[in-house]
Order: C-alpha cells, then sequence, then structure tokens
C-alpha cells in the first residue's frame, strides 16, 4: 500500500509539522471508507435472511485501531493493514453453546462469504478468522466470535471500574459492553459453562473517548453537518482527528520503523492505553506529544512483583501478561521509549528547518522527511548535511540479544 501525500499546503511551524507527520502514517479517507465498506459487507451477509446465524441477531463492528481513529499503515510493502472486528451473536447465550461451536458458526458463514466473492478461504486462529483480501489495499481482517457477557461478570467488571476510578457516568455503558469470546486454548472451549474468556473493545473505545471528551466533543461539532449522522455523539473516532489520535499514530509508527519485526516489541494495546493515561486536554499535537512521551511509563505499575498494563476496563487484565515470561519485551518498550523522547524533543526544541527535521529520519523513515520537507517555506530549507541520527545505546544492545525470527505468520498472535 503506497503513501501519496493527500496535499501539499506549506508547513512553516513544527506542529504544522507533526500533523503533516501523522497524515503520513494514517489511511487517505478514501482507504478508510474501502476498510469501513469491507466490514460493513461481511456484517450484512452474517445478518442476510438465509444466514446460518440469523437467529442470534449477529452485529459486526470494528475493534482495536479502527473503532479508535489511530490505525497507521505498513511501513513497507511486505506487511499487511490488520482490521480487527467483532461479530457478536446478540441473542446467543452461554447457556446455549460452547465456545466451539459459536466459533464454528461463525466460522461457516466466513468461508461462505469468501466461497460467494471469489476470496482466499480464511484461516482461523486462537480466537479469530481470518479473511484476506488482495486488491490496491492489502490487509487481512480478523473477526473475533463473541457473545453478550453474563450478568456476574457486568457485575465484576462494575466494581472493578469504580475501584479504579473511572468516571462513574461510564459505570453502565462500560461494564454492559462486555462480551464473551472464543479460544481454542482455554479449558472449556468444548463444554457448556459460563466460564469463557471475556474482553470489552466497545467499553475500551468509550473509555479512549473520555480521555479526550473536552477536545473530541470540539472536533467532532467541527465535522457535524446533521446529514450522515443523526447526532454529533454517532460521529466514529476516525472521521475526526485529536491530539491523542495523532500522538498514538506517530508513537506506533516509530515502533515499526525503528524495531521493525522484532516479535518483542511493544503491542500496539501498550502504547495506546499508557498514550492515553498520560493525556491532559492538551489542545496541541506538540503539547500532547510532549507530555505524552515524558509521563507514559509513569502508569505502568508493578503488582507483586509483576510488571502490570492494567486494562481499564478491566483491570484483573494485564496488557503487560507476556512481560513476565520474557524480560526482553520490556526492556525494548524502556529502550524504545527512551530513543523516542531523544528524538522527538530535539526535533521540538530546535526551530523548525530542513536540517533540524534530520534527526527524524531514523524513526519516520527518510522518504517521508523529504516528502514533508518539501512542503518548508524557502526560507527553512537547506543544503545542508544530514544531521547524525539520534540512536539509543541501550535499543542497540536489546536488539542484539534477538532471538532467530519466527515464521510471519506467528508474529500477529497476542495483543495489538
Amino acid at each position: 500500500m503506497s503513501y501519496m501525500p493527500n496535499n501539499f499546503t506549506p508547513i512553516e511551524t513544527l506542529e504544522e509539522y507533526l500533523r503533516a507527520l501523522a497524515d503520513s502514517t494514517a489511511l487517505t479517507p478514501t482507504e478508510m471508507g474501502k476498510v469501513v465498506h469491507r466490514y460493513q459487507s461481511v456484517g450484512g451477509f452474517l445478518d442476510r435472511d438465509d444466514s446460518t446465524i440469523k437467529r442470534y441477531n449477529p452485529r459486526v463492528s470494528p475493534q482495536g485501531s479502527i473503532l479508535l481513529g489511530t490505525a497507521i499503515r505498513p511501513t513497507n510493502d511486505k506487511n499487511e493493514l490488520d482490521v480487527d472486528l467483532v461479530c457478536k451473536l446478540q441473542d446467543g447465550l452461554k447457556s446455549d453453546m460452547t465456545q466451539a461451536k459459536l466459533k464454528g458458526l461463525v466460522t461457516d458463514e466466513i468461508k461462505l462469504y469468501a466461497k460467494t466473492h471469489s476470496m482466499k478461504p480464511p484461516h482461523e486462529g486462537r480466537r479469530c478468522v481470518t479473511l484476506d483480501y488482495r486488491d490496491e489495499i492489502g490487509f487481512h481482517v480478523d473477526i473475533l466470535p463473541a457473545l453478550p457477557d453474563a450478568d456476574g461478570m457486568r457485575s465484576t467488571l462494575r466494581k472493578q471500574i469504580l475501584n479504579d476510578g473511572v468516571r462513574s457516568h461510564l459505570l453502565g455503558s462500560v461494564s454492559d459492553s462486555s462480551i464473551a469470546i472464543t479460544c481454542s486454548e482455554h479449558p472449556n472451549f468444548r463444554r457448556l459453562s459460563e466460564d469463557w474468556p471475556v474482553s470489552n473493545p466497545e467499553g475500551y473505545g468509550k473509555w479512549f473517548e473520555s480521555r479526550q471528551s473536552v477536545v473530541l466533543l470540539e472536533k467532532r461539532i467541527a465535522v457535524f453537518d446533521g446529514t450522515i449522522h443523526a447526532n454529533v455523539d454517532d460521529i466514529p473516532l476516525h472521521e475526526v482527528r485529536t491530539p491523542l489520535q495523532d500522538v498514538v499514530k506517530i508513537l506506533k509508527w516509530d515502533r515499526d520503523v525503528t524495531l521493525g519485526d522484532d516479535e518483542d516489541k511493544p503491542i500496539s494495546v501498550i502504547l495506546t492505553t499508557l498514550a492515553a493515561h498520560a493525556y491532559r486536554g492538551e489542545a496541541t499535537l506538540t503539547a500532547a506529544l510532549s507530555t505524552i512521551l515524558t509521563t507514559m511509563d509513569e502508569f505502568i505499575e508493578v503488582r507483586g512483583g509483576v510488571t502490570w498494563i492494567a486494562n481499564p476496563t478491566n483491570p484483573s487484565e494485564n496488557f503487560a501478561d507476556r512481560w513476565e515470561g520474557s524480560p526482553r519485551k520490556e526492556a525494548l518498550f524502556r529502550a524504545w521509549l527512551n530513543r523516542a523522547r531523544q528524538t522527538y524533543f530535539a526535533f521540538m526544541r530546535q526551530p523548525l528547518s530542513e536540517t533540524s527535521s534530520q534527526v527524524l529520519n531514523d524513526a519516520v523513515q527518510p522518504r517521508i522527511v523529504e516528502t514533508l520537507n518539501k512542503r518548508l517555506p524557502p526560507s527553512l530549507q537547506s543544503q545542508a548535511l544530514a544531521a547524525p541520527a539520534i540512536i539509543s545505546r541501550q535499543v542497540d544492545r536489546v536488539q542484539q540479544q534477538r532471538e532467530p525470527e519466527r515464521p510471519w505468520s506467528n508474529s500477529r498472535q497476542g495483543k495489538g
């Protein structure tokens, strides 16, 4: 998926440069429109009159970066965009089916969808069913089968959310959106049980919105026209842009550029959660990036000697659960963060110029810096040699400990 700049407006300030950088990492509106159309097509197919799961009232919705408006394009043509969806059977009950049955019902329909649309057969992972698309936008769709969560779990989540200080007005809407999901490695996968793995992507989305409520409302009002959406709050996050969204995109892009295919690099949900915790409602991208880089690691806890990054909608879930068994993951995160601080602070404390922008080369790719620099006014352009790259010795040391590469298909397992 190649990137074509969607505007050539002049860049005259650091704020404009960082916004243009965030633009260069994101999908174009046309590409995002195609992604939305694709997952809506899947949802429509699963809910058609002769669907075998029609009676369960299936609903397909985005989760992860598509839901949050923080999706980034692949950093090279070898990788693909990962689109995460939930297929919730809204009238399904855990008392009526096993995880295996639920996954089989959804998988059978997805196989039929692929056949009907002349696509490659889908393949199954531990939790999801995956569809691969091959056209001008190379991406795959991971579809997670789910049921509404049980009342007991919702009650537990309410207590956890209250104890962790999440705003009280979110208690109902966040906890009630909890879902039970499938996992082939779960001990109850093939037997009837109330004990299922749980998730809450919709609740996480509401929490992410709450972390930027004032700015988000302003952005939604600015784009609201009363035609496509009935209410301001109905405007999805991918149709607006906020400083927090742009910071998350920049950090994820930086991670992918500097750490490449390293399987120990920090997963997206960790970067997103820590950034949202650190965000303080800054109205500019420059201020938000500075605050988030400075304080995001302060929201990493230690519980009983275990490093913990809590899911804000289920504080008993640790997004950093794999760090304990693989200490290199935590070391690589901290080394990456230290290097990112050096890079962006060095960039933001200098007057904007073609020379000062060279500090970003290794963090965002020279081709992007070169493209952005063409939009600088003549007074800020120069023929100076590129400034030395800022590369953390910590990152170098951690990367030298790298284990042999696993097949690419295995690298996408897990959160993020």
